[in-house]
Parts: C-alpha cells; structure tokens; sequence
C-alpha cells in the first residue's frame, strides 16, 4: 500500500508542475508539509516539489524563500539517494538565492 502512496504522490508532484504559479505554491506547500509530517518517505516527491517551488519562488524574486524551501531536502535520504552531482546542485542553488 505505502509504495502505491509514493507513486500517486509522485504523479502529483510531477503533474502539478505546470500549474500557474500562485496556485502551484499554495498546493506544493500544503504537500510539503504533510511529507515533512509523515512517517514514511516520499523523498522524490518532496524534492520535485521543492525544486518547483524554488524555481517559483525565484521567478517572483522572493529569493530568501526560494532557498529556505531547498535547503529543507533531504539529501541523506534512504530512499532516494542523491549523487553527489544533485547534492551540490541543491547547495549552489541555495547559496545562489542567499547571495542575490
């Protein structure tokens, strides 16, 4: 049942993607939160969703909130294993926001 829940959640976060801004962050956030609450790991889709509100957050020039939002990704997941590629990726990106 849990990895049928990762896959939907995964879906979702992929899919809303393209949705407008405003209301891709109010549904991100509410996602995000419920992840950070749960005992399981939808790690893929906490980083998708997060990555979407980063670059959303970058775009209405909200910078200090756009590297909050990524630095909160788990990057000693279990069950989603970074590189050390997606690793640096994510501190440059928040470095970059910080220093904007």
């Amino acid at each position: 049942m849990e990895q049928v829940a990762k896959l939907v959640i995964n879906h979702i976060a992929k899919s809303i993607l393209s949705l407008d801004s405003e209301i891709f962050i109010e549904i991100s956030q509410h996602i995000v939160t419920h992840i950070m609450q749960s005992v399981s790991t939808y790690d893929e889709a906490d980083y998708i969703l997060r990555d979407g509100l980063f670059a959303k957050f970058i775009d209405a020039e909200q910078f200090s909130d756009a590297a909050q939002i990524l630095s909160g990704t788990n990057l000693d997941s279990i069950s989603r294993p970074y590189t050390e590629k997606e690793k640096v990726d994510v501190y440059v990106k928040c470095a970059g926001a910080i220093l904007i």
